[in-house]
Parts: C-alpha cells; structure tokens; sequence
C-alpha cells in the first residue's frame, strides 16, 4: 500500500507529542518542587517575586517553601503544561528573552505559549523530566550558574535541564481560601474514614441563603474543593459518617440530620426530625427515618452518633415548659427509634456538641445562658450515660484564664496526629471552638474569633492556639460574635484544617498546633528561677532586671515566629556557625523559630533553621507571660477596616506617584501587601509591596483641601520623607487599630466615614467611628 511521505512524516512526528500529551495529563494537577538532579538539594527559587534563581533549602531564604511551591496546570496554550505560583496565583513560569521569571498571565496568546512547556521522560535520569519550551522549540529549562533561563541543549549539558518534581503542599501554611459564599450557617465537614479507597477525602457542608444545603469536597487534603451536589430546603447541614455497621445499616454511609417545621396548621409551630440517608459519597440523598413525628415547640441542632452499645443515637434539643432539654434517642437496627431520653436539663441550655474521645470515652460541650453563656462540659464511658440531669459540668479554660462562652464546638484530632505534637500522654486531643471568648473576669477578650483551645490526652489542661482564620463577621469590637469552627486532621497529621465562616462565606486554611497565641510584649520567665530571657552585652542571659527582658512574638501563620527585642526593635537570629544575635529585620529563615507549647503550659523555641534548641544556662522551657503595650515590626501586613472588611488595595498592582489606593474586598484583583517601616522617631511610613513609595496626605490641588484638612486624600509619593508620610499606630483594646498622620494630626479614614466616595481613603477628624480603625494582619 502506497502512503504519502506527507502523511508518513506528520503520523510519525504527532507520535511524540502524543506522548507529550499523556505525561502532560499525568502531571495536570500536582503541585511540585523542581529539583536539579545535580547538586545537592537544588529548587528552582522564586526571588523577590520574579527572577527565578536555584537556592538550597538550608539557606537563609524567606519564605523558601512557598517561593518553590508550583502547581502544574494544562498548558495555557492547549497543551504540553504550565507552572503556576502557589504563593502568587495567576503568575507563571515564563520564557522571558531567554530568561525563565515568574509572571502574571498576560491572557494573550504570545503570553500562553512563552508559559507552556512540553514535558518528557528524562533519558539520563530516572524519575527525571525535561520541559521544552513551546515558544521556542528545542530549547529547555534549564539552570546556568544557578540562574534559570531556556537554552538549547547540547550533549554535554544534559544534566543541566533535567528535573525532579518532589511532591509540595498545594496551599501556603495559614493562608485562607474560600470553599463557598452566601450561606447562613456553620458548616459541617468530615473526612471519610470507613469508606475503602475513598478513605481520606473530605467532604463538607453549608446552607445557604435560598435554602439549600451544598456539598463541597477535597481530592488533595484541603488544596482545592469542588461543589458537586445539593439538596433542598434543608433546615441544619449536618454531616455523619457511620463508622461501622449498625444493623441494617452499612458501615461508610452518610447521615445528615434536619429539622423539619410545619406552620400550615392553625394552632402553634411543630417540629419534627427527618434523617437523610446516602450510600454514594452525598452525590444523592434518599429518606432513612424520622425519629421525632411533629411535636410542639422548637427542636434544634440534631446530631448523631455510634454510641458503646454499636447503637445509632441522635441528640437534640427541645423546649420543656419553661427549660430547655437535650434529648437522646437510639435505634440498634439503625432505623428503628427508641423513646427520648433527657441527657441534660438546665434553665437555659443552648448549643452543644458530642465527639467520641476514645473507645470509652465521650465528651459534650453545651452552652448555658443563665448568666454569660459559658461553654461546660461533661463525659460519659459509653455515649448513654451522661450523669445527673441537671449536673452544669466543668468549664474548661485554657491556661491563659480564657473561657469560651456560646455555640461550642468539638473536634477530635486523632491518636496519631495527636502524638507527634510531643504531648507527654498517647491519644487522641479534643479541639474546642466557640462563639464568644471572655477574659478570667468574664469581659470580653481582643482574641475573640482568633484562637481555639486543645486538650491533650490524658490531660485536664485545655492549652490556647492562634487560629489560621480570623472569624469574627464584620468586628467592630470585641463583643463581636465569631462562628465557631470545625477542625479536621491533615493526612499528614501534623496539622488541622479550620473551616468556618465569616461574612457569609466558608473559609478554610490549615494551622500547625504549635502556635501560642500571645501577641504584643511578653516575658519568657524561667520558672524554676524566676529570672528572665534578657539581652545584655550582646548575649541571651537569664536576669532579675526587667531592661532588655521584654519580647514581641510574632506569629507568621505556619507555626514559625519572629522573636523580637522590644528595646530595640531587633529580631533573634540563628546563625549557620550556632551562634545568636540581634539583627536588623531582613526576614530570612534564620530569624524564625518554632515554638511548641508543653503540656505544663511552658513554650520551646527551636530555629527553623538548624533546629537548635533555644537554651540558656541550660533552660529550654519559658513561661510566656503577656505585658502591657504593643508593638508593630517592621513587616508586611492586609489593612483591613473594622467597618466592612474592605482591605487597602491597588489595582492594578502598580503604583504611579501621585496616584490613590483604593479599599477593596478580598476577592479582587490588585495589591493588598503593605510594609510598615518605623522610623527613628517612632512613627511609620506605609510602603506598597509594588512600589518604594510611602504613603502620604495630598497637599492643595486647585480647589480641593490642603494636607492639614479633612477629606484630604491619600496618594503614592515619590519625593523625600516628609512628615505627611509619617504615621503613628495606636493600639485599641479590640486588637484594631488607629493610624495618625503626623502632619495634620488626623486619622486614616475609610470612604464609608469620607465625603470623597465610598472606595476611596481620606484622613478626618479623630473620630470613634468603625471606619477611623483597621486590623492589620501580619503577612508571610
């Protein structure tokens, strides 16, 4: 048979790309680490945002993991792949004139096909890649003295364009991302456990505004979500995950719980419960049973369980007369209910949660409001016998005096995850949330809707943590409420998932455990001796004088800290020779440390890099002990407004002097890095991530108000210091705060509060409005 040599060489070329093709849909989806195969432990490294360097991992490089962190994507230009920032999404890997940098998609087509690149199968090295440029055929990613550009590749240089892609976290320690929008309750989120090869994936639930309940889940522990079905008019979104079987009731199934209420009769509102069944991962819900017919009065918050008898058990809450109790009902078939049974009765109950601690031990937290609502807690051996009905229980407080007070919520951390935090006893922890957290006199605290408590196993002691998300809904105090949060172990096990919500949205990031949550100044005590980490004489020393003694810790939102010096502002830094000192913020991994909080309420500080353990005279363990004041470091943060969440933008990410900032929501495009820099004086200069311009008052323009007046707006300056670039930061009780321009006297304003517009910034007249406060967040 005769074939056209045309055809013949188009079939035999389309045969490597059609290879191409198939590795390209292997790798779609991963997110990697590229890794020289010559070397020792060489990552393609992203420096100050855009050039692409080769760099170890012992170096003293800030943010290392996330700047070497990418997420291989379909090829932006239809095929082959593309290698997206996880620490900058929308920016990609890019042939730049021969250079590689990381860019922000141009969305053209010169764009796409400079930023896709055709793997294959590395020849000289197993397990290893190559990446061929798309826009210039036969040249390579490749590294020449450590600098990463797109070459040809001759014989000999082979090595230098061939890539391990070691496995990486999809998603920055701390930072949040949002699983869905519009809903009006806590959602519920569970990792499948009892499912075979399904074991391991999370699924998670919401209501939203219109009614329903959706269903979201994670293929890769928390990196990404998907919607994938929904059901209707749902009064609670619940989920429960049967551990085993039950019955007729097979092990791996999903329950969820609702509250059905019928007011179409012409006497009072009843309520009864439906329970939904699904046997398909909640890709589709059928009815299971209806435990409680319709009754009188209000049933909220149904939850399930297997209790110590292998029974399903539901607990509830009812109105009785003038109390409120919560009820339990049992069914050994798994459908078959039994009667009520009153669990506990109090005045004033409200909200509880039930989690298995261990095989013969339950715990409940519940609220009671006959005074301020405090979360109290009670156990039982087998999930069916609670104690005296009318038993408060114990309140647990965290070793800071802090108490939860409303809407708790219980999670349990595995055995497993539970033992690598170090705590003296095997088993699983309890993580406890709550609506309201009250200082030790009952006060409301400034850490409300920023913290969560942990109960080590085979401890009575509940230890304080920074939670990754702040989850007050539009805080303009500290009476305001949070919504509780869910926790949910990592794969890993060294960290959980938070999942809440704030604002209407569901939230969620993960957190290491080992975040002690003290902000603002403190003393590290010895407490054998008393005596104080000091920095005297250029040395640590433990000392009765309180000169040098006080610190300022940082949290940087993946379990590492800045140590800072409050007397001069200096950070503790580890040194590659072992030895210490107080150094100029230059924000490299040398400065950070990872604190771990022991089960005595005592803190170790290891270097992140080098792992030495902070000792002096032979003490490692430090009595975190909070003082008065604040100070902010010299350090990138979100300013966000206290009155609607907006945070202090610039879109684009590109400043033009003379030109103004914007407040903008989280969700858009632009800039919302800001560096505070402080001065001799003490006061700051305000600088965008994308420009050397400080923050400065307007001067006259025409007819519009001079720098010493209200409405006077904000711009981008290129010109020397001035005091209009200056600002003082002062602190407020709720964690917020004011910021005053040194010239005029006057306060950063958000447009809300302004006669200039509602996006824009302005500086007023000192005012106690929402809109004259900010939350400035601290950013990696």
């Amino acid at each position: 048979m005769f074939i056209p040599m045309r055809l013949l060489f188009l079939v035999v070329c389309a045969l490597p790309l059609a290879k191409a093709q198939d590795l390209s849909s292997q790798l779609t989806g991963k997110t990697v680490q590229l890794r020289a195969v010559v070397g020792d432990g060489l990552y393609v490294n992203v420096r100050d945002g855009r050039e692409l360097w080769l760099s170890r991992k012992s170096s003293c490089l800030a943010n290392f993991e996330k700047n070497t962190t990418f997420k291989i994507t379909p090829g932006l230009v239809g095929y082959g792949v593309s290698f997206e920032s996880v620490l900058q999404p929308g920016h990609f890997l890019h042939n730049t004139r021969g250079d590689l940098r990381m860019t922000r998609d141009q969305k053209n087509y010169r764009f796409h096909a400079a930023a896709s690149f055709v793997p294959r199968q590395a020849t000289t090295h197993a397990n290893g890649f190559t990446f061929e440029s798309v826009s210039e055929p036969d040249h390579f990613v490749q590294h020449r003295q450590f600098r990463m550009v797109i070459r040809t590749v001759g014989a000999q240089d082979a090595i230098f364009n061939t890539w391990y892609l070691d496995h990486a976290e999809a998603t920055p320690f701390g930072s949040e991302q949002q699983i869905a929008g519009a809903v009006v309750s806590q959602p519920d989120v569970v990792r499948l456990s009892a499912n075979g090869q399904n074991n391991g994936r999370l699924i998670a639930v919401a209501k939203h505004d219109s009614g329903f309940a959706t269903y979201y889940e994670s293929l890769d522990d928390g990196a990404s979500w998907e919607r994938f079905s929904t059901t209707q008019q749902a009064t609670d979104a619940n989920l429960f995950e049967v551990p085993q079987t039950v019955g007729f009731l097979y092990a791996g199934s999903l329950l969820s719980a609702t509250v059905v209420r019928d007011t179409s009769g012409p006497g009072p509102a009843t309520s009864a419960i439906r329970i939904n069944l699904s046997g398909n991962l909640a890709q589709s819900w059928q009815y299971h049973s209806v435990p409680v017919q319709q009754v009188p009065g209000l049933i909220a918050d149904p939850a399930l369980m297997v209790d110590g008898n292998g029974e399903l058990a539901l607990f509830y809450t009812r109105a009785e007369g003038s109390a409120r109790v919560l009820v339990r009902q049992s069914a050994t078939d798994g459908f078959t209910w039994g009667a009520p049974q009153t669990v506990v009765q109090l005045g004033a109950l409200g909200k509880f949660s039930i989690v298995q601690a261990a095989a013969d031990r339950y715990v409940m937290a519940y609220e009671t409001c006959d005074s301020d609502c405090a979360v109290f807690l009670r156990t039982s051996s087998n999930g069916r016998d609670w104690g005296p009905v009318d038993t408060t229980g114990t309140k647990p407080s965290a070793q800071t005096g802090r108490f939860f007070a409303g809407a708790p919520v219980l999670s349990r951390i595995s055995a497993e995850t539970s033992n690598s935090l170090s705590f003296p006893n095997p088993g699983a922890a309890l993580i406890l949330s709550g609506a309201n957290l009250r200082e030790t006199d009952g006060s409301a605290s400034d850490q409300n809707g920023r913290v969560f408590f942990i109960n080590p196993a085979g401890s009575d002691q509940w230890l304080e943590m920074k939670a990754p998300i702040l989850s007050l809904n539009s805080a303009t105090s500290g009476n305001s409420l949070a919504t509780p949060s869910t926790f949910v172990p990592t794969l890993e096990g060294d960290r959980v998932h938070q999942v809440t919500v704030r604002n209407g949205r569901v939230l969620t990031a993960p957190t290491f455990f080992d975040n002690p949550v003290h902000s603002g100044n403190l003393i590290l005590r010895d407490p054998g001796s008393n005596r104080t980490l000091a920095w005297s004489s250029g040395q640590l020393v433990l000392s009765s004088e309180t000169l040098g003694s006080k610190w300022h810790l940082n949290n940087l939102g993946n379990g590492e800290y800045h140590l800072a010096n409050t007397g001069t502002n200096r950070l503790l830094k580890y040194n590659n020779d072992g030895s210490l000192e107080l150094a100029d913020p230059a924000f490299s991994e040398c400065e950070r440390w990872n604190p771990r909080l022991n089960a005595n309420g005592t803190a170790t500080f290891t270097a992140v890099v080098g792992g030495q353990v902070l000792t002096v005279d032979g003490v490692s363990e430090f009595a975190l002990q909070p003082t008065s004041g604040h100070t902010f470091m010299n350090a990138a943060y979100n300013m966000i407004s206290v009155a609607d969440g907006r945070l202090i933008s610039r879109a684009p990410c590109e400043a033009i002097a003379g030109e103004q900032p914007t407040l903008e929501t989280e969700d858009a495009a632009g800039c919302n890095t800001w560096f505070l820099r402080q001065g001799d004086d003490g006061f700051f200069f305000i600088h965008g991530s994308f420009s050397a311009g400080p923050l400065t008052v307007v001067d006259c323009e025409s007819d519009g108000p001079c720098a010493a007046d209200d409405n006077a707006p904000l711009a981008f300056s290129a010109g020397p210091e001035t005091e209009r670039q200056q600002w003082a930061v002062e602190q407020q009780p709720n964690g917020s705060v004011r910021l005053i321009n040194r010239f005029s006297g006057k306060d950063l304003v958000a447009g809300g509060c302004s006669d200039s517009g509602s996006n824009v910034l302005v500086q007023k007249q000192r005012g106690d409005d929402p809109c004259h406060f900010w939350y400035l967040n601290l950013r990696l």
